[in-house]
């Protein structure tokens, strides 16, 4: 059972029959990466109002997320949550990609839903610009998003989000330094924080309601350090890139299914993206997220979706721009693009890509040699 399956078997429970649950916050944080513009802004509206207002705009088939919303807004245990101050943000220029929106519940507290990595190279660059940067320009925005609304008074808050959008929400809640209006924030596959961060005393303070879950296999999960208590979950996809996103999660009733550990290819994953912390310099991480923006977009491509049709082309030439590196940058570097190739890309073999880095690099030895 997903989350979808959860709506239609328990969509009829209102909040006041059962209370909010982990479940919840996973459908409220999808339901961020829906474009509420013009429908919600600033004005206060319920779901179902402000889904029977969008969907009379959708041309083609639902995705996942309107998908989802559809479910929640027909049903009693949904319908009536109250949305507001709908954000939308994406600068190129600053590399920035950020959304929010806000939930009120029956019992008058609030859930504060971040948008996560939309498809865009945008909002995947700022992602990895975290590795060197703090704050970046999307948790400095969630920062004064909550801010605004702590002005509401006697409130009481949730705050979530999914990947990117679990970072915000941690970091949002962090530098409210208001530990006592906040009930639980929930970092649903999203990134950490470096040290630095980690140990300041405002994320000690708020650090015993900070919940993350991960799937077996997580990826985006694993960037930088998340030393809040992490819950490994139970994904029913069988690779990296679906296992991502939570509609391949299992449900049990009210609660997310478990897992004991991580699979292997999570373990690999933390371990290079610890070296990638730890051994690469500031320069080189710079220089490796700047090469492979720019790329892809000197390329043409915007999005994922763009380069999957392409795939071969842009490894190829990715892996190129790392072979001058040392030995031991250029190793961690090309690890990095595998697993950035292994879990953005949908369908696109682990095999098939340790193919085609095999081949490129012993032809830059062999090229090397013949000199």
């Amino acid at each position: 059972m997903n989350i979808n399956d959860y709506i239609r078997w328990r969509g009829e429970i209102t909040f006041k029959q059962s209370q909010f649950n982990e479940v919840d916050n996973l459908i409220l944080s999808q339901l961020a990466y829906i474009n509420w513009s013009g429908v919600v802004d600033k004005q206060t509206i319920t779901l179902k109002k402000a889904w029977d207002s969008y969907q009379t705009k959708i041309d083609n088939e639902l995705s996942m997320y309107e998908e989802c919303c559809s479910l929640a807004a027909n049903s009693n245990r949904f319908k009536d949550l109250k949305l507001s101050n709908y954000s939308k943000d994406i600068n190129k220029e600053t590399e920035k990609q950020f959304g929010a929106i806000t939930f009120q519940l029956p019992d008058k507290s609030y859930y504060v839903a971040f948008e996560g990595t939309d498809n865009s190279l945008v909002g995947w660059k700022e992602d990895f610009n975290m590795t060197f940067t703090s704050p970046i320009p999307a948790q400095i925005e969630a920062a004064e998003y909550f801010k605004n609304l702590l002005t509401i008074p006697f409130s009481s808050f949730r705050l979530g989000g999914h990947s990117k959008g679990g970072n915000l929400a941690v970091y949002a809640a962090v530098m409210s330094n208001k530990p006592n209006q906040i009930i639980a924030v929930y970092n649903n596959d999203g990134p950490g924080f470096m040290e630095s961060f980690t140990n300041t005393e405002a994320y000690k303070q708020i650090e015993d309601k900070l919940i993350s879950f991960i799937p077996q296999s997580s990826t985006i999960g694993r960037l930088l350090n998340n030393p809040s208590k992490t819950e490994i979950v139970k994904s029913n996809a069988s690779n990296l890139y679906w296992q991502h996103f939570v509609f391949s999660w299992e449900i049990d009733v009210n609660r997310i299914v478990r897992m004991d550990k991580n699979t292997t290819e999570s373990q690999y994953i933390q371990e290079t993206m610890n070296k990638w912390n730890s051994d690469l310099s500031l320069e080189e991480k710079m220089v490796f997220i700047n090469a492979v923006y720019d790329t892809l977009t000197g390329m043409g491509y915007s999005s994922f979706e763009e380069i999957h049709s392409h795939k071969v082309d842009v490894l190829k030439k990715l892996i190129t721009k790392f072979l001058d590196f040392s030995d031991n940058s250029k190793e961690i570097c090309i690890s990095v693009l595998t697993v950035f190739f292994k879990s953005n890309l949908e369908a696109f073999g682990n095999t098939y890509v340790d193919k085609i880095i095999k081949k490129i690099t012993k032809g830059n030895k062999n090229e090397n040699t013949d000199r």
